[in-house]
């Protein structure tokens, strides 16, 4: 407990100086603010992500504001592993509480680490989460008060994509070994031979409309009378069925407008083509499923199936040019993660969100060029957040929309 109040007075004594500037700091001079029960009590469970910047790593601050009495349950963890957090916690009364822990001898309660406080209507409290070893990349902070419970999730601007890994897309996904190969080829479809058209059959013929060659692809059809669709693919860019009828036929391709259009098949053996028209210069794709770990510039292994796509899409398309663009949620200062230290340099990244951006870029274009794209065809460049499609995002999915993947056609 000496320890922890010694950081606090530290601390403390160093907010004075960093309140001078026009940023807003979560210190004790403006901390969140907590009222108890928690506003829209009806609503059992709330959830809050608040980002600060990286001068705030020392220390994070509440005020609870008990507008009733009962017992408040709290548990604090860390979202980086390495990190290392602590609690403590201040009944107080008065109107400077900086000034009053550091000149007046406030002390701190001796329970704040049991978890569990019975608050008192009109007592207010100041929580300290108070960093001591890692990284400081932020906390989880649960509450509960009268059988409502509110998640507050702090995070540290620097560590927002290892927040998302978290909270995200661990939860969602099956873990996968760190040092999985990336580079395994996914197994062709068995292709079977098809002829002239048999009698009674409809011939469905897939073509690039700027290249006037045929497209391999998958794309969804059936019966209109079914109500529903099934997913189909071509065999050497056609597609041959006995259905007679109303049928949809729907083509959403990688760079290629969507296709949506009605048939009414006949017993007449006939050939339709499917004309799939390719984007053109000044537009774009953007890649959301291209995935790297957090703070590296190494690819998880489920972008595979994105990036062949996209090769395809290059490889059918040669007269186009591409600008590969890395795209992160701000220009943060990047450092190494220790638990991926035993792996290779992807990695291991240290310095600016733009440089970052860029070598995700130049991974993407080496994938491609690897799987048969013309490296003549491609450049890459690295923006870092200069161009974020959310300015000031509020939430971690706001911030996934920041961090991205952009192929534009320049020629």
């Amino acid at each position: 407990m000496k320890r922890l109040f010694t950081t606090v007075l530290v601390t403390l004594l160093s907010v004075f100086g960093i309140a001078q500037t026009n940023e807003q700091h979560p210190d004790c001079l403006t901390p969140t603010t907590i009222i108890l029960p928690f506003e829209n009590a009806l609503n059992q469970w709330q959830e809050e992500t608040i980002y600060y910047t990286p001068d705030d790593k020392y220390t994070y601050w509440y005020k609870i504001v008990a507008a009733q009495s009962d017992t408040l349950y709290y548990q604090l963890e860390s979202i980086n592993e390495e990190d290392e957090y602590n609690v403590i916690l201040f009944q107080y009364k008065g109107n400077s509480f900086c000034n009053d822990v550091v000149y007046k001898n406030t002390q701190p309660l001796s329970n704040a680490n049991k978890n569990a406080l019975f608050v008192k209507a009109g007592d207010v409290y100041y929580l300290g989460v108070l960093h001591l070893n890692g990284k400081g990349c932020g906390h989880y902070l649960k509450l509960a008060f009268k059988e409502t419970v509110k998640e507050v999730k702090a995070i540290q601007n620097e560590c927002i994509e290892d927040a998302i890994e978290r909270y995200v897309y661990l939860p969602k996904k099956k873990t996968v070994n760190l040092e999985q190969n990336v580079e395994t080829e996914l197994k062709p479809v068995p292709k079977t031979k098809i002829s002239e058209n048999r009698p009674n059959e409809t011939v469905f013929r897939f073509i690039n409309t700027v290249t006037g060659k045929a497209i391999e692809t998958n794309f969804r059809y059936g019966k209109i009378s079914d109500e529903k669709l099934d997913e189909k693919q071509t065999q050497n860019g056609l597609f041959t069925t006995s259905d007679t009828g109303m049928v949809l036929l729907e083509v959403n391709k990688l760079g290629y407008s969507l296709f949506k259009e009605t048939y009414r098949l006949t017993a007449n053996n006939d050939t339709v083509e499917i004309r799939l028209t390719p984007i053109k210069q000044g537009e774009k794709l953007h890649m959301y499923s291209i995935y790297f770990y957090p703070n590296t510039y190494a690819l998880k292994p489920e972008s595979k199936p994105e990036l062949l796509k996209l090769a395809a899409f290059m490889k059918e398309n040669p007269n186009l040019k591409f600008e590969i663009q890395g795209h992160t949620n701000g220009n943060n200062r990047i450092s190494k993660n220790k638990k991926y230290e035993h792996l290779g340099e992807a990695w291991n990244f240290s310095g600016s969100a733009k440089k970052l951006s860029k070598m995700r870029a130049e991974t993407i274009k080496k994938f491609l060029v690897e799987k048969g794209v013309n490296p003549d065809n491609l450049i890459t460049e690295g923006y870092g957040g200069d161009r974020m499609i959310v300015k000031n995002p509020r939430t971690m999915e706001q911030a996934m929309r920041n961090i991205r993947v952009e192929v534009h056609v320049i020629e």
